[in-house]
């Protein structure tokens, strides 16, 4: 009995019996695509035109620290970790109204990047293309995405990281392994609370042999990234 269920094949999370019958037109599968350029879009357009100050009191202390490694004067205490100020590094010496719009663009940039994410990730589990379109509406007009991304802070970043981790994880293919642990590591240094990514990937390095890359990976990225939240 037990090779004979050995050869069946193990069900998806949404089995392919239930997918449509008459296969998948390609505009489902064109349109997680659009969702998540239109997400961009509507981004972009509030990116330049929010106008008015920032009513977010947090917002200032992330991108500080993008503007201290171009002469901002230094705050003694910043409750907050590096990683969203540093990623903006490569604008250079700007205002801090050029470097707000551009942190905003930027987060409609990795809003698209959820979007098409979520699709893809639902692919990876076995969903149909119907169900991939359902998990791209839903990550567009989730407040994690919605809301979230209109504020220069780096909630979307961590989205995206973590389902950049999710989807490392479940490919199966050991380098794919590696980044996920890799990924998992660097998010430590945009949040604290990224920490619980990180005791997942050890639980599951510890236990399942075929993760100890994304275990390894981990621990070494991870202490980069402390010693850059501790310097």
């Amino acid at each position: 009995m037990f090779s004979l269920m050995s050869r069946q094949r193990i069900p998806t999370w949404f089995p392919r019996s239930q997918q449509d019958s008459s296969g998948p037109s390609s505009l489902l599968k064109k349109l997680p695509g659009v969702i998540a350029g239109t997400t961009f879009a509507g981004h972009l357009l509030l990116a330049l035109t929010h106008g008015g100050p920032v009513a977010v009191p947090d917002v200032p202390a992330y991108l500080y620290f993008q503007q201290r490694l171009f002469g901002a004067a230094e705050i003694s205490e910043v409750p907050f970790f590096p990683g969203y100020g540093l990623l903006l590094a490569p604008l250079g010496s700007v205002s801090g109204d050029v470097l707000h719009t551009a942190a905003l663009i930027f987060n409609g940039m990795c809003a698209g990047l959820v979007v098409i994410g979520a699709a893809f990730f639902a692919r990876q589990l076995g969903g149909s293309d119907r169900v991939s379109l359902y998990a791209a509406i839903i990550a567009a007009v989730h407040p994690a995405i919605s809301n979230a991304s209109r504020i220069a802070w780096p909630e979307t970043v961590l989205a995206v990281l973590v389902l950049g981790v999710a989807i490392a994880l479940c490919s199966g293919r050991p380098s794919w392994r590696l980044l996920g642990g890799a990924l998992a590591g660097l998010a430590a240094m945009f949040h604290p609370r990224m920490i619980v990514v990180g005791v997942a990937i050890a639980a599951i390095g510890l236990l399942y042999n075929g993760y100890r890359r994304s275990l390894i990976s981990f621990l070494t990225v991870f202490g980069f990234s402390m010693a850059v939240v501790v310097t």
